[in-house]
């Protein structure tokens, strides 16, 4: 019977980080979309250029469609009583904004969080953040003499 070493033991072993780096590489976003939720004529921080400091985001599948399920967020500028005003909601289309009272400019995107200002590297930054710490941490385990046995 072949008896196991603590560094045979670490090489056959897959360690925390790489399924760590494995999950975060092929798990699915969740399913529920988020979107901001807002009107910039209740709420001045809505307009551009957007201000979330005092909003929260809202979980779509709470909020009732016409069509079903939101898959989009949206923006819309619109003249309202002579003012220019910005919604942003979830949308069950494409390119379709629900307020239909004040047809206007209207945009949709997919990812959570789209319809507020742009972010320094958008959505990715955060993973890419994770996968090079786990990395740099399996680099260091799996060189000789680092790691505990």
């Amino acid at each position: 019977m072949a008896t196991m070493t603590p560094s045979t033991r670490r090489c056959s072993t897959p360690s925390l980080s790489v399924v760590a780096v494995f999950l975060m590489l092929v798990a699915p976003p969740a399913l529920a979309l988020h979107c901001w939720v807002c009107r910039s004529d209740n709420e001045p921080r809505c307009a551009d250029p957007f201000d979330n400091a005092t909003l929260s985001a809202t979980n779509c599948s709470h909020v009732p469609l016409r069509d079903g399920e939101a898959r989009f967020c949206s923006k819309m500028r619109s003249e309202v009583n002579g003012k220019t005003v910005y919604f942003r909601g979830c949308s069950d289309k494409e390119g379709l904004c629900p307020n239909v009272e004040h047809p206007g400019l209207c945009s949709t995107c997919k990812k959570d969080y789209c319809n507020g200002a742009e972010r320094p590297g958008g959505d990715a930054a955060p993973r890419v953040v994770v996968v090079a710490a786990a990395l740099v941490a399996l680099a260091a385990r799996l060189a000789p003499g680092g790691g505990p046995p």
